[in-house]
């Protein structure tokens, strides 16, 4: 009997605990200017995450090349990622990113640096042929 209750317990806090990425805010740079693009903010749902757009900087309101289902949807709210899974302690993969400006959609790699920093790995095909954004952890004043 209290193997079995010691099983339950060991279950229930793992299904609680939670992903380190879960529920965190992010500034999005541009590459070119440096400028402040927008705030991130990632949600796990079922085993993966996804995050979207919560502020942003940018002159667009809307996502103009967005593919279906997200075509014109406003920027702010916008679910630019997805099916991100953690394959370690802070490295995550077989995600995809849209680029809200182009409505290119990418496969994405990640992974959460001591530095407080994500590196996030788009690209189409293979991850040698894509390009690194470096995203700064956003903790609301």
């Amino acid at each position: 009997m209290k193997f079995w209750m010691l099983l339950a317990l060991l279950n229930s806090t793992a299904a609680f605990a939670a992903d380190p990425l879960a529920n965190t805010m992010w500034r999005s740079y541009d590459d070119q200017t440096g400028a402040l693009k927008g705030v991130i903010q990632f949600r796990e749902i079922n085993g993966s995450l996804e995050a979207q757009i919560i502020e942003s900087y940018v002159k667009a309101t809307t996502c103009a090349q967005c593919p279906s289902p997200q075509t014109n949807h406003p920027i702010v709210g916008l679910k630019i990622i997805s099916g991100l899974k953690p394959i370690g302690s802070a490295e995550y993969a077989n995600g995809e990113i849209i680029e809200p400006k182009t409505g290119r959609v990418y496969r994405l790699n990640a992974k959460l640096t001591p530095a407080k920093t994500l590196e996030l790995r788009g690209f189409l095909g293979i991850s040698l042929l894509g390009r690194t954004q470096i995203w700064q952890r956003h903790l609301p004043k």
